[in-house]
């Protein structure tokens, strides 16, 4: 029986002559070979012993062999080209960082502000995370972000309103600076609320469904802080919230289900059965 492994080298052969692939050509012919060869051991163990009808069963396995070559080769150039533009990203970060170091060197030995010269340092890796989250899907490694933009705006926000709360208490004494924090919790719930299911995300019903009893909550803290609600009445509040999240769940699994569009066509299904019933 001719060898089958020469199906391999007859079907890449028109790759063979170009230098740049040639060593991994090389490396995948062996490789590929070899599993092969480990394939007709699999088979002979099983009882096949015909040759040709292993030699058959293995090449027809590998017809697409070439396409296979391709594919590693593309993703391989992806690998190395993605690995490449990630250490430039990490370069930019250096000197992004380097920068913010020196303003925060000119500003400690010029100004003398050793109390506040830590903004500087705390606003720069704000600013930094807030770009990585929202920054374009194609700056994302591979192209692909890891969560979705309105999560990723939703964690921006965040940060920077934790921040602003730092500044607003630190520096200024802001009194009640907590609305700072709590007042961002409200907006980014109610945001959370019906942006995933707009957005025809996986599981957007359910952002829907959870987020009232945290608006209640956001809403009770903000609205006590600033003194419109009574603290001993105000949870309340939350409690709204829960049955504004039961009647939600209803209302999504009866439309999801067809409750009452089937128990309507059961009871008219009945109805007739009851007439005919009685006509006969």
């Amino acid at each position: 029986m001719k060898d089958y492994t020469d199906f391999i080298d007859i079907t890449l052969s028109d790759l063979s002559g170009d230098p740049s692939m040639s060593e991994d050509l090389e490396k995948f012919k062996q490789k590929r070979k070899a599993q092969m060869r480990d394939r007709e051991t699999s088979l002979r163990k099983r009882g096949l012993s015909d040759s040709k009808v292993i030699r058959d069963l293995i090449i027809s396995e590998n017809v697409d062999c070439r396409h296979d070559f391709i594919k590693e080769q593309r993703k391989a150039l992806e690998d190395r080209i993605e690995k490449r533009l990630f250490r430039l990203k990490i370069l930019l970060s250096v000197s992004y960082y380097i920068f913010v170091g020196i303003l925060f060197l000119l500003d400690t030995f010029y100004n003398h502000d050793f109390e506040h010269s830590w903004i500087i340092i705390a606003g720069g890796i704000v600013l930094y995370a807030d770009f990585l989250l929202v920054m374009p899907e194609h700056l994302h490694y591979r192209g692909r972000r890891r969560l979705s933009l309105s999560t990723d705006v939703s964690i921006a926000v965040l940060i920077t309103a934790f921040f602003l709360w730092l500044i607003m208490d630190i520096v200024f004494k802001m009194h009640n600076s907590e609305l700072i924090i709590t007042s961002t919790l409200l907006v980014l719930t109610i945001f959370d609320s019906f942006v995933p299911l707009l957005a025809h995300e996986k599981y957007g019903i359910w952002h829907t469904i959870a987020t009232p009893p945290g608006i209640g909550t956001w809403l009770y803290l903000t609205l006590g802080l600033m003194h419109v609600i009574h603290w001993q009445t105000g949870w309340m509040l939350i409690v709204a919230g829960i049955a504004v999240s039961i009647i939600i769940f209803v209302i999504h699994y009866n439309r999801s289900n067809r409750l009452m569009e089937r128990a309507e066509a059961l009871r008219l299904e009945k109805l007739d059965n009851t007439e005919v019933h009685i006509n006969g």
